[in-house]
């Protein structure tokens, strides 16, 4: 039996090492203002293929992209996959009573996962039955941020306020295909850290006053799990070289559930070193371990998507999350629930018959348009454009069982309006590496 070619795993360590790397040099500072409320700015809990049609991810599902968003799209799953996906993210925030701006661009790790079909052997489709097994990682959130703002009372008060930290999603999922009906279901952690630091420095030529700093570092951790369903209903077979047509509905969800942290709190005197950094002179208040709950907030989607078999696919989805219920040791926050509707197609080209046929290339866009959870000064629209392709490299060997698929998205759009303080415009640029495989064979001859 053979496990899994050298030179796919050769494959797979390059991109791993290289998109691992690439933060040590392409990186700079984030400072999202958005990221001081809840666990820190979302992340796009989508993979590149997704990000391209506009986000349309519920009903989606194929045989080599792992659709991790809805578990049940695994059981459609017919070669080992290995994906991994990055992206430039270019954000410029603008204050719109100041008219200033700050803009930081960052070098993202969006997810890591390997999807292995279990059960996709000719006896298993003749009875309709599938089933396949994904493992991942994917960040959630992401906190950073430094406001540094000056005020008047005795004297001149400098404030700066400060944060840093995220969350992160280890997970197994599995999802199982009997006829027209998958269920599936992602089981895992939910951990990360998030250290905020308040401090105050009088600024004074004459008088000394000592620099205070208020400090709330909390690490957290939880079961968490997500369920899903996709439906296929066939509307046209395929015949005399006519392409078939089907119609997928999903829907995918999550109940609200409850993680637990513990917080270190210290109130304390502080200076400056000589590199900017700080250190503690005398602690006024300090309590380690204290322990709460996270009440994560429930989110679901639900969506429809009509495919031409080889030749194009376009959906919609519809997604929410109760965000007006999120609390971090029994104190809520100036979240609301969100809402989004995505829309988004793909169109696959001609594929010629030569010596040396090329996959052809498949083209990707869409749209999404919906309410942020922020709350702080009103409601805040957020919307978006993105177009994308997914770019098949050429096999030579004609004897070959591995396939690659390089999938890029661009995303363009805005977050905020006029009557918010602080609007966003941001671009970003992204690739997912697939890269696939037969695992498990057996040799007839030896």
């Amino acid at each position: 039996m053979r496990l899994v070619s050298t030179t796919m795993l050769k494959k797979i360590g390059a991109i791993t090492a290289l998109v691992l790397t690439l933060p040590l040099w392409l990186f700079s500072q984030e400072n999202s203002p958005y990221s001081r409320f809840g666990l820190g700015d979302l992340s796009n809990t989508k993979n590149a293929v997704n990000r391209a049609m506009g986000g349309v991810a519920a009903a989606y599902s194929d045989f080599q992209s792992v659709n991790f968003l809805n578990p049940a799209s695994y059981s459609n799953l017919r070669i080992t996959t290995f994906d991994i996906g990055t992206e430039i993210n270019s954000r410029t925030l603008k204050d719109v009573q100041a008219q200033q701006k700050y803009t930081s661009s960052n070098l993202l790790v969006n997810y890591l996962q390997i999807g292995i079909p279990l059960l996709n052997n000719a006896k298993a489709f003749n009875k309709h039955k599938s089933w396949g097994l994904n493992f991942g990682l994917q960040p959630m959130t992401r906190v950073s941020y430094k406001i540094t703002t000056t005020t008047r009372q005795t004297d001149s008060l400098g404030l700066v306020n400060e944060g840093s930290g995220g969350s992160y999603y280890a997970f197994v999922g599995t999802g199982y295909k009997i006829k027209n009906l998958s269920v599936g279901i992602n089981f895992g952690y939910l951990f990360g850290s998030r250290d905020i630091n308040n401090r105050k420095v009088f600024l004074n030529d004459t008088v000394y006053y000592a620099k205070s700093n208020i400090r709330n570092k909390a690490n957290f951790g939880g079961v968490y799990y997500t369920l899903g369903a996709q439906y296929f209903i066939l509307l046209k077979e395929g015949k005399d070289k006519k392409p078939a047509e089907y119609l997928r509905l999903g829907a995918y969800g999550s109940m609200k559930q409850k993680i637990r942290a513990t917080t270190d709190s210290t109130y304390e005197t502080f200076l400056y070193d000589a590199n900017g950094g700080v250190y503690e002179v005398d602690s006024i208040y300090k309590k380690n371990g204290i322990k709460s709950t996270i009440n994560y907030p429930a989110t679901y989607g639900v969506g429809i998507l009509y495919e031409k078999e080889g030749k194009y696919s376009i959906g919609i989805d519809y997604t929410q999350s109760k965000w007006s219920t999120y609390s971090f040791g029994g104190v809520k926050d100036q979240l609301t629930d969100s809402w989004t509707i995505h829309v988004g197609g793909q169109v696959t080209g001609t594929r010629k018959k030569t010596k040396n046929e090329k996959p052809p290339l498949t083209y990707r866009g869409g749209f999404y348009y919906g309410q942020d959870i922020m709350s702080v000064t009103g409601k805040m629209p957020v919307w978006a454009v993105s177009l994308g392709a997914a770019l098949p490299v050429f096999n030579r060997n004609r004897f070959s069982t591995q396939f690659t698929v390089i999938n890029t998205f661009l995303e363009f759009g805005n977050r905020g309006q006029k009557s918010n303080i602080v609007k966003e415009n941001f671009i970003r640029l992204g690739v997912g590496f697939s890269l696939s495989d037969l695992w498990f064979r057996k040799y007839k001859y030896q």
